[in-house]
């Protein structure tokens, strides 16, 4: 049998070894067919057969994105993101310039910006109305902070959706309001944003088709093949997903994660649907706690500059726990948010006690962020089977000695923040992803940020608790073969083996061998995804 494809480099990562080595990857149809050492290519070389030598460049799996959010991910691109503005203003005007000769990023009009962040503002103060009503008069703006926990809209937005003094506040929300009982423009967590998101998003976006083409066109350019899209704000696009797939327009594999407030009827019937080598239901996904960053973070003990207040959780934990029960015995898996320590260890006590009631499987259940974490819960993901979805690039700000958590968790609090090593070390299986939009889609972003742990002024000397950096190569599996494993794909997916799936990335060097401030420059040579090149050189 001879290949369509003979990838050659003096680089290939498999993902099963820790380093790479001289040799090939074959690729006949959809399928690697081999994965050589050394050149001995001649077995496998027809008078068809495409020879690409990519010299040191380092052929890998495809990247497989844990935790996305594809629709946010798609309003995005076609949007303004804010997060580099020092002030509300600042802002605000960044939403007016870019808007300026548009007639909207969304149907009705409406404007949708992302990333404002208070905790970089000189002010520190939380945005209102009134600075995007100076720009924005006639036209609904809403704009997603950089967690996508909180909306700033303007008035014309509140009157829109009738929110005023008189709106009841929201089970496990907040409507931010002024001395005179007024909304400010200020809504936190999901059960308040979806006061005004159920009218921004119920026309959909425009050009629907292209842009979710566009997105995948973009995932590919950063070397992605799959991505788990996470179900946020009651929006999931199985039927677009089905579309592309139908007219084999889709390029990236995707693994589809519901609500879990959703029936069992509503999920039985989007897993007979969505069965695929390409488009999946992986699962359903919940809300444990919001952020620590919004104060809506669940702790096991008081936050450190606001004494007595632990947070609470997002929801009635007794349903969920209910609920997680049934969504087991029939055989779902569950994803639970959790950043706070207190909610990690919500979410550990609620597997477990799954586990105990409906006895042990191969549940792959999840829990996602996991910020901070008490040391004692550290082994209980093993022990129970759970798999710590996290997103490196999180940790990520502008400077250490300016980061947030040293005054809102303290300083023992801060010893286990983003603790890859030590969950590793405790055996629990990692999957890494970036929760587009919230922070950017590129890897290669996380990677620098895993192995390095160094804020963006590449402070502190030696990384943010060097003990819980990974090394290279366990960043890679993270993303690839151990994500491909939380979707439940790794006997297709996430490593090059004779068999597998040929979802490849070529990046344009051996990133083993570069300094590792070269990761965030590093780009993908070419992309394959089902045996067929989607991008070169990012294109």
């Amino acid at each position: 049998m001879t290949a369509d494809y003979i990838l050659k480099s003096g680089a290939v990562f498999d993902a099963v070894s820790n380093l790479p080595f001289k040799g090939f990857v074959a690729v006949k149809s959809n399928r690697i067919v081999e994965v050589g050492k050394g050149d001995q290519v001649e077995g496998w070389k027809g008078p068809k057969t495409e020879v690409i030598d990519y010299g040191e460049g380092l052929i890998m799996p495809g990247f497989c994105e844990s935790h996305a959010h594809n629709y946010l991910g798609v309003l995005e691109l076609r949007s303004v993101n804010v997060e580099k503005a020092k002030s509300e203003e600042e802002a605000a005007k960044m939403i007016y310039e870019y808007n300026r000769e548009r007639s909207g990023t969304g149907s009705g009009g409406w404007i949708f910006g992302f990333g404002w962040n208070q905790h970089s503002w000189v002010s520190k103060d939380l945005p209102g109305r009134k600075s995007l009503d100076r720009y924005f008069q006639d036209t609904p703006v809403l704009v997603f902070d950089f967690e996508l926990h909180s909306a700033w809209v303007n008035s014309k937005a509140l009157d829109l959706c009738s929110i005023n003094a008189g709106t009841p506040e929201p089970d496990g929300g907040k409507i931010t309001r002024d001395e005179n009982n007024q909304p400010t423009g200020h809504l936190l967590e999901p059960a308040a944003m979806k006061l005004v998101l159920d009218h921004a998003f119920k026309g959909g976006l425009a050009d629907e088709k292209e842009a979710f083409l566009d997105y995948f066109r973009h995932a590919a350019s950063l070397g992605i093949t799959s991505i788990s899209d996470i179900q946020i704000y009651d929006i999931l696009n199985h039927d677009i997903y089905l579309e592309l797939e139908q007219e084999d327009l889709l390029n990236c594999r995707i693994h589809l994660v519901a609500s879990a407030k959703d029936d069992l009827g509503a999920l039985e019937k989007l897993r007979e649907q969505c069965c695929s080598e390409k488009v999946l239901f992986s699962g359903v996904k919940d809300f444990i706690d919001g952020t620590a960053m919004a104060y809506t973070g669940l702790l096991i003990e008081p936050y450190s500059d606001v004494p007595g207040y632990k947070g609470h959780p997002l929801l009635d934990v007794d349903q969920l726990r209910e609920k997680s029960i049934e969504l087991d015995r029939s055989g779902y898996r569950i994803r639970l948010h959790a950043c706070g320590d207190g909610a990690v260890r919500l979410a550990l006590d609620m597997f477990e006690e799954v586990r105990q009631k409906n006895g042990p499987r191969d549940s792959r259940h999840t829990i996602e962020h996991i910020e901070n974490i008490h040391a004692t819960d550290l082994p209980r993901f093993r022990e129970n089977g759970v798999i710590a979805s996290v997103q490196p690039e999180h940790l990520g700000e502008e400077s250490y000695e300016k980061h947030p958590f040293h005054k809102i968790l303290g300083r023992e609090r801060v010893n286990l923040i983003w603790p890859f090593k030590s969950l590793l070390n405790h055996g629990a299986k990692l999957a890494f992803g970036s929760d587009h939009p919230v922070v950017g889609l590129n890897p290669m972003e996380g990677i620098y940020r895993a192995v390095t742990r160094l804020m963006d002024d590449k402070t502190p000397a030696g990384g943010w608790l060097p003990q819980e950096k990974l090394t290279l190569a366990e960043a890679l599996k993270a993303y690839t073969i151990d994500s491909a494993y939380q979707m439940f794909r790794e006997k297709d997916l996430g490593s090059l083996e004779p068999g597998k799936l040929a979802d490849i990335t070529v990046l344009d060097r051996n990133i083993f061998e570069a300094d590792p401030e070269e990761l965030v420059e590093t780009r993908p040579a070419m992309t394959m995804m089902d045996g067929k090149v989607v991008t070169t050189d990012g294109k």
